[in-house]
């Protein structure tokens, strides 16, 4: 039902495969089509980060069994046996909560204490993304372009279309890389 009312909205935009560039300008087509579990259901979509996670929060605020708590900035959080506990700033009531969905980023304190992660520079992507309208010249304007370029090994360039004819561009490389560079 959700996957549904993406392709009516126009901030969506359905992803049918990727074509990957090697340095040498070599290239490998990806088709998505026949990966689909539904026929005629694209396997993918592409938006705006803010788009996608203003529509899980609209969808999670439909849901009964879900509480939404928003403008409440943590203070902690912790695992518990039965779920987590939270400390908001500035209150002393800490909340219980079953399950803890967190969007604060992998830089976040909550995703490395919460989640566990830790990060080593030669395990760990460094990436910078921007939205740019009217890119042209894309070989499928419903595929993603992953580019490896020898100045960015071990990373890459990758372009995907959304709609309302922006694209997302991303460039990514190791951290350790990134850091000598």
């Amino acid at each position: 039902q959700l996957i549904e009312q993406l392709d009516l909205k126009p901030e969506y935009k359905s992803i049918w495969g990727t074509t990957v560039f090697s340095p040498n300008q070599k290239k490998l087509k990806v088709n998505f089509r026949g990966l689909d579990k539904q026929e005629g259901v694209p396997s993918s979509y592409s938006s705006k980060r803010i788009d996608f996670d203003n529509m899980l929060l609209q969808e999670a605020k439909k849901h009964p069994a879900i509480t939404v708590i928003e403008e409440c900035e943590l203070k902690d959080a912790e695992k518990v046996a039965d779920g987590y506990l939270l400390q908001p700033k500035g209150n002393q009531t800490k909340i219980h909560a079953n399950l803890l969905v967190l969007a604060s980023g992998s830089n976040s304190p909550f995703a490395q204490k919460i989640g566990g992660l830790h990060r080593e520079a030669q395990h760990f992507g460094l990436g910078i993304r921007g939205y740019f309208k009217g890119i042209s010249q894309l070989e499928d304007e419903n595929c993603s372009e992953l580019f490896f370029l020898k100045e960015l090994l071990p990373g890459g360039l990758y372009i995907c279309p959304m709609g309302n004819d922006y694209y997302n561009v991303n460039i990514v490389m190791r951290s350790d890389v990134a850091i000598k560079k």
